[in-house]
């Protein structure tokens, strides 16, 4: 399961990943996800302090390294370190055995991070395509990689997952290819194609307030769910 875990934050994240990165110790600023123990008491993190560099719980602008285990890295880290990347920060994102290999003084090892790194991601399934912001999976849309704030779901979406929009907290507009059959936006909201449900809200658009449409019959539950507005 943790295998499998790994392979699917790499599948969706890997092409942030630095291959066969050159880490540099002194004075630079580290941010663990995916460890049991990410504080200063972990023996990794004591080495990182060690070797010169500074520990810090969360990314800014200011971090240099994001160090992952992809084994139990969450989303909430690398969102904010992409988000940083798209503000033209530095801000690097290294494998945890990457790291390890350079405490020890050895080059990092290049297979290991072309292996997290696909520049395009080809299923042994054809039912299967990651694109450059989704995962869709037999038409279902499962996963928006959360590093837009204006999103366009394709034409051949069929179905949306309860959890593709699921911690998307810089997204201000979902917008819907005019050829889907199945949804529909108006001023950035999603809906079905008839405009009947209201299936979401983007969580970081300011309004005011919002007037639902007079066609709209039914309010999914997470419609609004931890919406500014």
């Amino acid at each position: 399961m943790t295998d499998q875990f790994a392979d699917q934050w790499l599948q969706q994240y890997g092409e942030y990943v630095e291959e066969a990165p050159t880490i540099d110790f002194n004075g630079k600023l580290f941010v663990f996800t995916g460890l049991l123990d990410s504080s200063k008491d972990n023996p990794i993190v004591k080495k990182v302090i060690k070797k010169g560099g500074q520990y810090r719980t969360s990314v800014s602008g200011l971090t240099d390294y994001l160090v992952v285990n992809p084994s139990g890295a969450g989303c909430t880290k690398i969102d904010d370190a992409i988000e940083q990347q798209m503000k033209g920060k530095k801000i690097k994102v290294i494998l945890l055995e990457d790291l390890k290999r350079a405490l020890k003084g050895k080059p990092a090892s290049q297979k290991a991070s072309a292996s997290s790194k696909p520049t395009s991601v080809k299923s042994t399934e054809p039912s299967t395509s990651v694109l450059s912001d989704f995962i869709i999976e037999n038409g279902i849309l499962t996963k928006y990689r959360r590093h837009k704030k204006d999103v366009v779901i394709p034409d051949s979406v069929t179905s949306i997952g309860d959890e593709a929009f699921e911690n998307c907290d810089s997204l201000t507009s979902i917008n819907v290819a005019s050829d889907n059959e199945y949804y529909s936006d108006e001023n950035g909201v999603l809906f079905n194609k008839e405009k009947t449900e209201l299936i979401r809200y983007p969580k970081d658009k300011s309004e005011d307030a919002y007037t639902i449409p007079d066609s709209v019959e039914k309010i999914c539950v997470r419609a609004f769910y931890n919406a500014k507005s």
